[in-house]
């Protein structure tokens, strides 16, 4: 999908996606989610113990890989177990473009990122023939068992194009997800004020829920709702310039339809009106907002 040039063929490989990251759907998926945030801090905790140290990004991207993957094909890689420190190869290497056996004289360690990736393809399969059935013992949907009972044409099932979609779903909710979680300890826990408020406004409900509320209960709370905004804002998924096209109407800045523009994430996002204060970090601005 990411690579998609046609607008119209863009919208018809989104659609089938769209409907697995509503609110409502993330929602029904909350069981899993909590227990992978259970895990974390159990191993956080078994590292306070030992005094050890760990990167916590990556101790995000071990909880938000193991997520995905399992809400995907119903088979979690379960890194938040299995990795010594939060530490797994794939997220050290990010390029595939050499063919393997240069990358293995170049960095032994990118072979793991691209069997990670050729991983994805025998999973795909196995979903297709039915190997994988999964899908009649989780709790929740699994995207790609749905994705085949949805009607598309037959090409957009095809086994090339659906290992691409994994590719897809799997790295963007891994470390796009897995850098948003980190930019609230940078931008507004260090705000003695900002965290002194925020406990406050957290304590109530987590004595009266033994520390497990739920994501219905959280969303009330306005604060850290203009919290995590702020984390949304300043954490850019991708830094590069993103086109844009509109078919059909012109772009409100003055640009005619089917005219490619493009714009900074980091200009959409640090720009009044988008913003009050857009540098610093202002929770109180964004739950004004959220309201």
């Amino acid at each position: 999908m990411i690579g998609t040039v046609s607008h119209s063929k863009h919208r018809q490989r989104r659609a089938p996606l769209k409907k697995f990251f509503s609110r409502a759907s993330i929602t029904r998926l909350e069981p899993l989610i909590q227990s992978a945030g259970d895990t974390l801090c159990s191993r956080l905790g078994d590292f306070q113990k030992e005094k050890q140290q760990v990167l916590i990004n990556s101790g995000w991207s071990c909880f938000t890989n193991d997520v995905v993957s399992e809400y995907a094909f119903g088979k979690s890689y379960n890194y938040l177990e299995t990795s010594n420190d939060f530490h797994t190869d794939i997220h050290d290497t990010l390029c595939n473009k050499l063919p393997r056996w240069i990358m293995k004289m170049l960095d032994p360690k990118t072979l793991l990122f691209i069997d990670f990736q050729a991983d994805i393809a025998p999973q795909i399969k196995a979903i297709i023939t039915g190997a994988n059935d999964t899908y009649d013992s989780v709790s929740h949907p699994t995207i790609f068992h749905e994705i085949l009972n949805i009607s598309l044409p037959p090409e957009e099932k095809k086994l090339g194009r659906l290992w691409q979609e994994g590719q897809t779903v799997i790295g963007s909710g891994t470390e796009t997800t897995a850098w948003a979680l980190p930019s609230q300890h940078s931008t507004s826990l260090p705000n003695l004020s900002i965290r002194h408020r925020l406990l406050q406004e957290l304590k109530p409900l987590f004595d009266s829920t033994d520390g497990k509320p739920t994501f219905n209960q959280l969303k009330q709370l306005q604060y850290l709702g203009g919290v995590i905004s702020e984390g949304l804002r300043l954490s850019y998924g991708v830094t590069m310039h993103l086109q844009r096209v509109s078919p059909d109407t012109p772009i409100p800045c003055g640009i005619p339809r089917e005219s490619q523009s493009t714009c900074p994430q980091s200009c959409s996002t640090k720009t009044p009106p988008s913003s009050p204060a857009p540098t610093p970090s202002t929770p109180i601005a964004s739950s004004t907002i959220r309201a």
